[in-house]
């Protein structure tokens, strides 16, 4: 489990960019880019579309948070990193958790970034609450 301690943003700061809807990249701005990027497949099997893509690497959503696949970020702190899901929820969850993490430089690769799944009002909480222990 994470800590309350890895939340180093607030969630309502790091919520802006996904407000403005300057965290989205679309499929021809990903192939458009010059700087070197890091896309992270969040699906639960590698997607088709991705597979044959330089600097792709297949996490799924559920494995987010293990220490393997925050590792694997990290080495890639320096790079775009771009969170992809055929689930558009699943990526803006991802980007969320990520942002409050305080990783930087990470976007979510979207077919539109006006997907009616992505204008969901978001209302973040003020504080983390921890799970009482039994």
């Amino acid at each position: 489990t994470i800590g309350a301690f890895r939340f180093g943003r607030n969630a309502a700061a790091a919520a802006e960019p996904s407000l403005e809807a300057t965290n989205m990249i679309r499929w021809e701005q990903l192939a458009a880019m010059k700087t070197k990027t890091l896309v992270v497949d969040l699906s639960d099997t590698a997607s088709l579309l991705l597979r044959k893509t330089n600097g792709t690497v297949h996490i799924p959503s559920a494995h987010l948070l293990d220490r393997a696949s925050l590792d694997t970020l990290q080495a890639h702190r320096k790079e775009t990193r771009i969170l992809y899901s055929p689930d558009a929820g699943v990526s803006a969850k991802a980007w969320m958790v990520l942002s409050q993490m305080g990783y930087r430089n990470l976007y979510i690769l979207a077919d539109d970034p006006d997907q009616e799944k992505l204008k969901f009002p978001f209302q973040p909480e003020p504080v983390v609450v921890q799970a009482e222990s039994e």
